[in-house]
């Protein structure tokens, strides 16, 4: 979807940031398992729009397709290399049970995929959602009629992001990256992702002030 900015002399830097992060915003969150778009199973067509392979899987089956999308992965030269440094460092451990180093190697990927996706979604998060999930997470919940005060804040400074983002988008974000939940009708609680991406925020030292 296209999106049209007012640019003037003045604040073009701001308002083209502006234009880039509601664009990011539009994405698809970063896909999680094994088929993912960071590793590559995914197809990114020129718009951005992410697209995992996926499959019906039939009662009692497997899903064929994505296990063959896993299987052939393209592997990067240096992931060769990688591989064979967490090789070494499972035999320098004496890791010599299969299913010991099966459980090892999930748990790091596991904690792998986390950092990626804060990652992502420190990259496209507006600073006002930030203070957003501070403050629900100070709470416990809020009802849906309390929160757009942060989004009126944010729109009152960036008129021109603001303009054609509507709150439920500013809200649908946060409920796609997992960040927020709707507990009850209208009413909209942290969750334990959301809990952790502000400790990963804290934990990375990176800035929670940011702008829109």
């Amino acid at each position: 979807m296209s999106r049209k900015f007012k640019l003037g002399l003045a604040g073009v830097q701001v308002e083209a940031e502006a234009a880039t992060a509601v664009i990011a915003q539009e994405k698809p969150p970063i896909a999680e398992g094994l088929v993912s778009a960071i590793a590559g199973a995914a197809s990114v067509k020129a718009e951005g729009t992410v697209t995992v392979p996926t499959a019906s899987t039939p009662a009692g089956g497997h899903d064929t397709k994505r296990l063959e999308a896993v299987r052939n992965i393209n592997v990067q030269p240096i992931a060769l290399e990688q591989e064979d440094r967490i090789r070494a460092d499972l035999n320098g451990l004496g890791v010599l049970d299969a299913q010991e180093q099966v459980d090892l190697l999930i748990k790091h990927l596991a904690m792998t995929q986390i950092g990626l996706r804060f990652e992502g979604t420190y990259r496209t998060i507006f600073g006002s959602q930030v203070e957003l999930l501070k403050w629900l997470n100070t709470r416990g919940g809020s009802t849906k009629t309390e929160l757009p005060g942060f989004y009126q804040m944010a729109k009152a400074n960036f008129p021109n992001l603001y303009e054609t983002y509507s709150f439920d988008q500013y809200l649908q974000y946060l409920r796609v990256n997992g960040l927020i939940a709707e507990h009850a009708p209208e009413h909209f609680v942290i969750t334990l992702a959301g809990r952790e991406f502000l400790k990963w925020i804290t934990d990375q030292g990176v800035v929670d002030s940011k702008l829109f």
